[in-house]
């Protein structure tokens, strides 16, 4: 009896082991295959950036075609680095890439060049869009709406 007490308690002993193990393993597997899918994306995502850049330079093509020559050029990379390629995951990192780009330009053309008339006399200056200046007396104040004063 003594016998079959000290087989069961090893037996529960290994059990709970064997278990471990195999819950930390396929734990492991799955973070690595994580780790390495972002690394491959990150790789495709750098190089798309050059992609984008060289077809933003086609003016004659439509905003479609720069995007499938960005998609074919980077499941190209993709396949020379030999990465695996998601063809979802990097239209929509392209699609990120450029909402970014036009974000970007779309501000500069906001707060480009102003010209003042004060007292017949121009000045040309660049202006943020919330600065607010007004004239009192023979004296400019500059409300700056949140910018450092």
């Amino acid at each position: 009896m003594e016998k079959l007490e000290i087989i069961l308690s090893l037996a529960g002993a290994a059990l709970g082991l064997f278990i471990t193990t195999v819950t930390f393993l396929s734990k492991l597997i799955k973070n690595v295959k994580a780790k390495k899918a972002a690394e491959n994306m990150l790789t495709i995502a750098n190089a798309i950036l050059s992609y984008i850049e060289e077809a933003e330079n086609f003016f004659s093509y439509s905003g479609e075609e720069k995007k499938a020559y960005v998609m074919t050029k980077a499941n190209q990379f993709a396949i020379d680095s030999g990465i695996k390629f998601d063809s979802v995951k990097t239209g929509e990192a392209i699609e990120e890439i450029i909402k970014l780009t036009n974000k970007v330009n779309s501000d500069k053309k906001s707060s480009s060049k102003q010209v003042l008339q004060i007292q017949n006399t121009s000045i040309e200056t660049e202006i943020p869009p919330k600065v607010i200046i007004s004239k009192q007396g023979s004296r400019l104040s500059a409300d700056l709406n949140g910018y450092a004063k």
